[in-house]
């Protein structure tokens, strides 16, 4: 046969293969590891989804947390699976309707983090992705920017990159190293001539090897060179075999099998009859590149079959039909019903504090309780946190957008007291006074470091006119002596009234808290109160908390009846706005705690932070000399 367009693109994938080690994976290894924060949906079509499969391997194996790939209508139809995990989309040309649905689908419930895997810049996938908050994205571009019909060379880039960014030694320098390095034979018993052009192939794979069994299966599919069944070696003898003695003529078993997986194969070989003919790809799964090496047998064995059957697999023909089902814009039209936002975040925020939640009627009955309440109390001051509330979190040195300003100043200049809650110093205060008028700074009250100084906007504090505290020094010397600790401690900043612990990638401030509770619960660190924020973990002195403010704020009150308005956006234990948020009127920009009393999010699905910000104080009216707050004026989805 000559030689076809499949053939051109086998030809180069060592090219895809070396610039795949060239690439720099430490930020794609970082977000791996990231999943032991949350569980792991890794989406994707096509050729896609194999690389999803890679991800949740990947991911299971360094998180230690469930994790599944998942086609784009599982996420479409049934959205309220991704949040709180951790979401990966991976699209090869970013070009993909399903995908995109799926993204959108995804971002609307509010994923703990979404990852983004494309293999092509400049895309509408890369510049939402661009848009959305708490999302990465990692492009990497193949040596050959096309595949062709079927996956090959972003499949093999990404299957390169997400092995290196697990194990850094897990893969040859070349791919020409990898068949002997691996250990890969292709076996073939075919006593009738013919195996390869029958119509009925049953793929049977050992777990390892499933990802190079599906793209198998998916080959042959999708390039229509025969019917394909994928199933495992022990559940093949759960009623798969009744085909081969049924339809023997006409199918040819192939088996993808590791030292793991050899004992099945064995009793397979042994009981199924001589005559059926069946291929063997057998792959030393432990050494370097063992399982991307399955992957490139995959590759060999779509050609040959190709061959036999007469058809180029990267231009099997496409009909008019089946471009009008792949081009369809279906999934952006999937309108699932959800419960409402509000609703599902509680009952989300249950479930994650380990409190199983069997029906929402109760969360429901809740929330409006809640809202009618926010409405009818009268409102005397705004509490706000402000990174993460009114900037986005790791923009500190930039101050609040002009959104934000102008409708701060809207209130302030109608009397309504306004107070800012941080685990910031005087830092916050540089950043305010450039862009509130300075004829509010003296009525603006700011509880700086967590609420251990109490101060104004005029005058911010100065560390050196600020006690120490000697529980915080001992504190800060006990974690100097800890090596365990040091390893995922960026750095410490000693402050007044408190420590900021800074973890080191990938591990997360909730992940670094947990590890020093454990410390302090084995004796060997003080006993002090920690607290998450979106990027540190502040050990705070006696006395600290956010709720000082509104003390000093209550103080100042002339209505008995009226309260404290407070927003913040971590306000899940162990989130630094825990506390603030336990207070009768407290709404998040983010995240909620399970108090069905306080501490809900009543802000449409997919919107946080800043913007969240701007809904809420929008919904703020003035009602003589007091505020109301109007859920109604909030955007319902």
């Amino acid at each position: 046969m000559q030689r076809t367009v499949f053939d051109a693109k086998l030809e180069t994938l060592p090219l895809t293969w070396r610039k795949a080690m060239e690439q720099d994976v430490s930020s794609l290894s970082q977000d791996l590891a990231l999943s032991g924060v949350a569980d792991v949906l890794a989406v994707g079509s096509g050729g896609s989804y194999i690389t999803a499969l890679l991800i949740a391997d990947a991911a299971r194996r360094v998180g230690g947390r469930a994790a599944e790939a998942v086609t784009p209508l599982e996420i479409a139809a049934m959205p309220e699976r991704a949040q709180g995990r951790h979401v990966w989309v991976v699209s090869a040309g970013g070009a993909n309707a399903d995908v995109a649905a799926a993204l959108e689908a995804a971002a609307q419930v509010e994923p703990a983090r979404i990852s983004v895997l494309t293999n092509r810049a400049g895309t509408a996938l890369t510049a939402r992705a661009a848009d959305l908050a708490r999302t990465c994205l990692h492009l990497f571009e193949p040596w050959e920017p096309k595949d062709g019909f079927l996956a090959t060379h972003s499949l093999l880039m990404n299957a390169v990159l997400v092995a290196r960014a697990l194990d850094p030694d897990a893969v040859p320098g070349t791919m020409e190293e990898i068949v002997p390095k691996a250990g890969v034979d292709i076996l073939l018993h075919d006593p009738t001539g013919d195996a390869l052009r029958r119509s009925t192939a049953i793929i049977a794979y050992d777990p390892l090897l499933k990802p190079a069994a599906s793209v198998l299966e998916t080959n042959l599919w999708e390039a229509a060179l025969c019917n394909a069944q994928l199933v495992d070696l022990r559940n093949f003898a759960h009623g798969r075999h009744v085909w081969l003695h049924r339809r023997a003529a006409e199918t040819v078993l192939i088996g993808f099998v590791s030292p793991t997986g050899e004992p099945l194969w064995t009793t397979i070989e042994a009981a199924v009859p001589a005559a059926i003919p069946r291929v063997k790809v057998q792959i030393d799964s432990a050494r370097p590149g063992g399982p991307i090496s399955a992957l490139l047998a995959a590759y060999e064995l779509t050609r040959g079959i190709g061959q036999a059957q007469g058809v180029d697999p990267g231009r099997p023909g496409v009909a008019e039909f089946g471009r009008a089902l792949y081009d369809a814009q279906d999934l952006a039209r999937v309108r699932p019903a959800l419960e409402p936002p509000p609703v599902r975040r509680k009952a989300q925020a249950s479930r994650d504090a380990g409190v199983p939640v069997a029906t929402t009627k109760p969360i429901a009955a809740a929330a409006a309780a809640f809202m009618s309440a926010l409405a009818d109390t009268p409102i005397d001051s705004l509490v706000l946190d402000y990174d993460g509330t009114c900037v986005w979190t790791g923009h500190a040195g930039t101050p609040p957008g002009p959104g934000i300003v102008n409708a701060l100043v809207h209130l302030l200049d109608r009397g309504l007291r306004i107070g800012f809650a941080t685990g910031r110093g005087g830092s916050i205060a540089e950043e305010l006074q450039s862009v509130l008028p300075e004829r509010h700074w003296p009525a603006i009250t700011i509880g700086y470091y967590n609420g251990g100084h109490i101060g104004t906007l005029a005058v911010p504090p100065a560390n050196g006119n600020l006690p120490a505290d000697p529980s915080l020094a001992a504190f800060a010397r006990a974690l100097a002596d800890d090596e365990e600790i040091a390893r995922w401690l960026d750095r410490l900043g000693e402050k007044p009234y408190q420590l900021s612990l800074v973890p080191r990638r990938p591990v997360s401030p909730v992940a670094l808290r947990r590890l020093l509770a454990q410390r302090v619960d084995a004796g060997r660190l003080p006993n002090r109160r920690m607290l998450c924020s979106g990027h540190t973990v502040d050990v705070l002195a006696e006395g600290v908390s956010k709720l000082n403010l509104l003390a000093t704020l209550r103080s100042q009150r002339v209505d008995p009846q009226a309260q404290s308005l407070c927003i913040g956006d971590s306000g899940g234990w162990p989130g630094n706005d825990f506390e603030l948020l336990s207070a009768p009127l407290s709404l998040s920009v983010d995240r909620v705690s399970p108090d069905l009393a306080t501490c809900w999010n009543l802000l449409p699905g997919g919107c946080s932070g800043p913007d969240g910000l701007l809904f809420y104080l929008a919904a703020l009216s003035q009602s003589g000399d007091s505020w109301r707050f109007q859920p109604e004026l909030l955007p319902s989805r």
